[in-house]
Protein backbone atom coordinates (compact mmCIF):
# COMPACT_ATOMS: atom_id res chain seq x y z
CA UNK A 1 0.00 0.00 0.00
CA UNK A 2 2.73 1.93 0.72
CA UNK A 3 4.58 1.72 -2.35
CA UNK A 4 1.38 2.52 -4.62
CA UNK A 5 0.64 5.57 -2.37
CA UNK A 6 4.49 6.68 -2.95
CA UNK A 7 3.91 6.16 -6.51
CA UNK A 8 0.62 8.53 -6.93
CA UNK A 9 2.86 10.98 -4.75
CA UNK A 10 5.85 11.16 -7.19
CA UNK A 11 3.20 11.32 -10.59
CA UNK A 12 1.75 14.10 -8.22
CA UNK A 13 4.78 15.96 -8.03
CA UNK A 14 5.66 15.42 -11.40
CA UNK A 15 2.41 16.90 -13.28
CA UNK A 16 1.83 19.67 -10.24
CA UNK A 17 4.29 20.78 -7.39
CA UNK A 18 1.09 22.82 -6.37
CA UNK A 19 -1.12 19.34 -6.39
CA UNK A 20 1.39 17.83 -4.67
CA UNK A 21 1.80 19.96 -1.65
CA UNK A 22 -2.32 20.32 -0.97
CA UNK A 23 -3.66 17.01 -1.97
CA UNK A 24 -1.69 14.98 0.58
CA UNK A 25 -1.76 17.45 3.42
CA UNK A 26 -5.61 17.95 2.87
CA UNK A 27 -6.70 14.22 2.37
CA UNK A 28 -4.38 13.62 5.48
CA UNK A 29 -6.10 16.13 7.79
CA UNK A 30 -9.40 15.04 7.10
CA UNK A 31 -8.21 11.01 7.21
CA UNK A 32 -5.94 11.39 10.52
CA UNK A 33 -9.69 12.51 11.87
CA UNK A 34 -11.07 9.52 11.34
CA UNK A 35 -7.77 7.07 12.08
CA UNK A 36 -5.31 9.47 13.41
CA UNK A 37 -2.59 6.47 14.53
CA UNK A 38 -2.47 4.48 11.39
CA UNK A 39 -2.46 7.35 9.16
CA UNK A 40 0.47 9.32 10.38
CA UNK A 41 3.18 6.30 10.02
CA UNK A 42 2.09 5.11 6.86
CA UNK A 43 2.21 8.92 5.14
CA UNK A 44 5.41 8.98 7.01
CA UNK A 45 6.56 6.01 4.90
CA UNK A 46 5.62 7.22 1.68
CA UNK A 47 6.87 10.98 1.77
CA UNK A 48 10.31 8.64 2.50
CA UNK A 49 9.87 6.42 -0.45
CA UNK A 50 8.56 9.25 -2.55
CA UNK A 51 11.38 11.31 -1.63
CA UNK A 52 9.29 14.15 -1.74
CA UNK A 53 9.97 17.78 -1.86
CA UNK A 54 10.38 20.18 1.52
CA UNK A 55 6.92 21.92 0.66
CA UNK A 56 5.52 18.58 -0.08
CA UNK A 57 6.62 17.10 3.31
CA UNK A 58 6.03 20.26 5.44
CA UNK A 59 1.98 19.85 3.61
CA UNK A 60 2.38 15.88 4.78
CA UNK A 61 3.46 16.69 8.37
CA UNK A 62 1.05 19.97 8.66
CA UNK A 63 -2.11 17.34 7.66
CA UNK A 64 -1.21 14.67 10.17
CA UNK A 65 -0.37 17.58 12.99
CA UNK A 66 -3.32 20.07 13.33
CA UNK A 67 -5.32 18.82 10.31
CA UNK A 68 -7.03 16.27 13.25
CA UNK A 69 -7.70 18.74 15.24
CA UNK A 70 -11.24 19.33 13.83
CA UNK A 71 -12.96 15.93 15.65
CA UNK A 72 -12.86 14.71 19.09
CA UNK A 73 -11.93 11.56 18.46
CA UNK A 74 -8.65 12.82 15.65
CA UNK A 75 -6.43 13.80 18.56
CA UNK A 76 -5.33 12.58 21.70
CA UNK A 77 -4.43 16.09 23.52
CA UNK A 78 -8.22 17.05 22.46
CA UNK A 79 -9.60 13.66 24.64
CA UNK A 80 -7.48 14.55 27.08
CA UNK A 81 -8.38 18.11 27.72
CA UNK A 82 -11.77 17.10 27.35
CA UNK A 83 -11.58 14.40 29.85
CA UNK A 84 -10.18 17.12 32.22
CA UNK A 85 -12.40 19.38 31.53
CA UNK A 86 -15.20 17.16 32.44
CA UNK A 87 -13.36 16.18 35.91
CA UNK A 88 -13.60 20.20 36.68
CA UNK A 89 -17.49 19.84 36.03
CA UNK A 90 -16.92 21.44 32.44
CA UNK A 91 -19.44 19.04 30.31
CA UNK A 92 -18.28 20.35 26.71
CA UNK A 93 -20.21 17.31 24.47
CA UNK A 94 -18.19 15.98 21.14
CA UNK A 95 -21.25 17.62 18.97
CA UNK A 96 -20.42 21.28 20.71
CA UNK A 97 -16.72 21.36 20.35
CA UNK A 98 -17.57 20.03 17.02
CA UNK A 99 -19.83 23.02 16.64
CA UNK A 100 -17.42 25.77 18.02
CA UNK A 101 -14.15 24.51 16.31
CA UNK A 102 -15.79 24.06 12.64
CA UNK A 103 -15.49 27.65 11.74
CA UNK A 104 -11.60 28.22 13.67
CA UNK A 105 -9.84 25.15 13.09
CA UNK A 106 -10.00 24.73 9.00
CA UNK A 107 -8.82 27.38 7.95
CA UNK A 108 -5.49 26.84 10.63
CA UNK A 109 -3.86 23.79 7.86
CA UNK A 110 -4.88 25.57 4.98
CA UNK A 111 -3.34 28.49 5.22
CA UNK A 112 0.07 26.73 6.79
CA UNK A 113 0.07 24.34 3.42
CA UNK A 114 -0.34 27.25 1.18
CA UNK A 115 2.43 28.95 3.41
CA UNK A 116 4.69 25.89 2.99
CA UNK A 117 4.31 25.62 -0.43
CA UNK A 118 4.69 29.57 -0.97
CA UNK A 119 7.98 29.73 0.68
CA UNK A 120 9.54 26.62 -0.32
CA UNK A 121 11.41 25.65 2.17
CA UNK A 122 10.64 22.92 5.20
CA UNK A 123 8.73 23.15 8.61
CA UNK A 124 11.15 22.10 11.80
CA UNK A 125 10.90 18.20 11.59
CA UNK A 126 9.38 17.91 8.46
CA UNK A 127 12.56 15.69 7.18
CA UNK A 128 10.20 12.73 7.99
Amino acid sequence: MTRALSSLLQGLVRDSATGAAWAPGLLLGVGCNLVNLPAGPVAGRVVLLAQAPDPVRSAVLIGVDPGPNLLVAGSLVTILWLNALRRGDHAVSAWRFLRLDAPVMPPAPLLAIAAAFLSGWSLPGSHI
